[in-house]
């Protein structure tokens, strides 16, 4: 206060003490308080006497809040009634926001809230994050045939707050709400395409608001969307929020009357809750789906979510168990034996051999596409099943493998067929001793992650083919290549086991290459971490 006011500290104590009671020593509190009794008029300089005044008697007797947040509700309650209103509308957007948006959910000229918001400007409640908005007060700059969108932001959270707190709470959901009806009202499909998640959450404030059958539809879609683009965002928490609040939507008469919205938001959310991490919600969606579901297809996603799950948790012989039941279910044929031998993997290789009937191994891509509904189930189950397979009951990997070669061979090719057709390479190569045709099966498999543009499936393909074929014709250098792509393609595409499995045999295999060691645990480190 000394420094501000340019005097003595002992002159200026008594207002130090007040403003700190105040003000619990808060610096941005500080800054508005003391800028308010100056505005005021009980602060005051002193031209006769060349130093600031101030009348501490007359501010002692003020009845101050020392709430910043009512404070600055007080100091915004100053401004004109219509910067009030526009600057609450732009709290509801955030603590950036920019002139368009506010215009459109002010039901106003750009031009006329860009008015508006100059007083606010002037106080510097809020501040320009470029100098577009000069376009707006000087209208001789204007140039009619450039859009110009200035963007703002509060001055600081607590202004943002005080801004908020001028909406009466019995206001609030429906002042989101009508801000997110506006927005998809005045927006082009590509734009609101685009602020998918900032239509969504001001509608969601609405929820309870909503009795109409058809309207509470239509958000639980958007929710569904917004959760599945969070989801592909790695955003899996958040992603879950959508979809639980699609679910609340729907209710459990969405069984009945929006069947396929309801099957596909309960779908999404236990993927989601599995990703984050929760496992006991996953679980819970994913119960709902399998009591409620008219069909064993309608099951299958669910199915293969409780296999990830059961794997990222460790369960990997419960995994296995839940994937020979439900490939029972689908088709008897394709029953796995729950104690493997070797007369098993004879008879099941010497079928395979027989299918393949020596035509040349990458004439498989040509193969024509899968169609036939249980294949198709079939072969996400075992490509789902199969890392437990790998670690906990290994007599079962062969036959997984074999399984899906002969699927695709009798009825056409799938995005999971390059996992199957790549763990046959490496039993090829490892087991039967073929290692040309175990390499061209390893080739099949990323020509057909190509062809299917299979991001699914590119991390599980990547890396048997890097860490388990490659090596047995090409140096460990270039085998060692393919698996940190192998981990950034399971990062980005939701791949979580196989991101790690790449990441630790990346690690494991570098030890044995030429790679200097000091960086090595360095890099080691790093991987270390990020599978934590």
């Amino acid at each position: 206060m000394a420094d501000t006011l340019h005097c003595s500290t002992e002159r200026v104590f008594p207002l130090s003490e007040l403003i700190n009671q105040k003000t619990q020593g808060n610096p941005f509190f500080i800054t508005q308080f003391l800028t308010a009794l100056h505005h005021d008029g009980y602060v005051t300089f002193d031209c006769d006497r060349g130093y600031w005044t101030c009348d501490l008697a007359q501010v002692k007797m003020l009845a101050l809040t020392d709430d910043v947040v009512a404070f600055m509700a007080i100091q915004l309650q100053k401004l004109p009634y219509e910067t009030q209103q526009l600057l609450a509308l732009a709290a509801c957007v955030g603590n950036q926001f920019d002139l368009e948006t506010l215009a459109i959910i002010s039901e106003q000229a750009a031009t006329e809230a860009a008015n508006a918001l100059w007083k606010a400007l002037q106080t510097g409640l809020i501040l320009p994050t470029n100098q577009v908005y000069k376009f707006f007060q000087a209208t001789e700059l204007l140039n009619p045939d450039e859009a110009v969108n200035p963007t703002y932001r509060f001055l600081h959270d607590r202004v943002q707050q005080a801004a908020y707190s001028l909406i009466p709470d019995s206001q609030k959901q429906a002042t989101h709400f009508k801000i997110g009806q506006r927005l998809q009202q005045n927006l082009s499909p590509q734009e609101s395409s685009n602020r998918l998640f900032d239509i969504v959450n001001q509608l969601n404030f609405g929820v309870g608001l909503l009795d109409n059958r058809a309207e509470q539809q239509q958000l639980a879609q958007l929710n569904l969307l917004a959760g599945q683009r969070a989801k592909a965002a790695t955003a899996y928490a958040t992603a879950v929020k959508y979809l639980s609040t699609g679910r609340e939507l729907l209710g459990s008469d969405g069984w009945q009357d929006a069947y396929a919205l309801t099957l596909a938001v309960c779908e999404v959310a236990a993927e989601a809750a599995y990703l984050a991490t929760d496992f006991e919600q996953a679980e819970q969606f994913a119960e709902v789906v399998i009591q409620q579901a008219k069909t064993l297809q309608d099951q299958i996603n669910i199915y293969v979510t409780q296999i990830h799950s059961n794997i990222a948790q460790v369960k990997l012989l419960e995994a296995i168990q839940i994937a020979t039941v439900k490939l029972a279910l689908i088709d008897p044929s394709l029953h796995l034996p729950e104690n493997p031998t070797p007369s098993d993997f004879e008879q099941l290789l010497a079928k395979t051999q027989a299918n393949l009937a020596n035509r040349p191994i990458l004439d498989l891509l040509h193969l024509p596409e899968m169609e036939d509904s249980n294949s198709l189930a079939a072969m996400r189950i075992l490509a789902s099943v199969a890392p437990s397979a790998y670690f906990a009951f290994p007599q079962l990997l062969p036959l997984i493998a074999m399984t899906m070669v002969n699927l695709s061979i009798k009825y056409g090719n799938t995005s999971s067929s390059a996992f199957g057709y790549a763990m046959y390479g490496f039993i090829l190569c490892g087991v039967v001793d073929d290692i040309e045709s175990g390499y061209q099966f390893g080739q099949l498999a990323i020509g057909l992650v190509d062809k299917f543009d299979a991001r699914d499936v590119k991390a599980k393909a990547l890396l048997i083919t890097g860490y388990f074929i490659k090596h047995w014709k090409d140096s460990l250098i270039d085998s060692l290549t393919w698996l940190p792509r192998a981990y950034q393609v399971g990062l980005e595409s939701g791949d979580l086991g196989f991101a790690g499995y790449s990441a630790a045999f990346y690690c494991y295999s570098s030890i044995f290459s030429d790679k200097e060691l000091e960086p090595l645990e360095r890099e080691v480190a790093a991987y270390d971490e990020a599978i934590a």
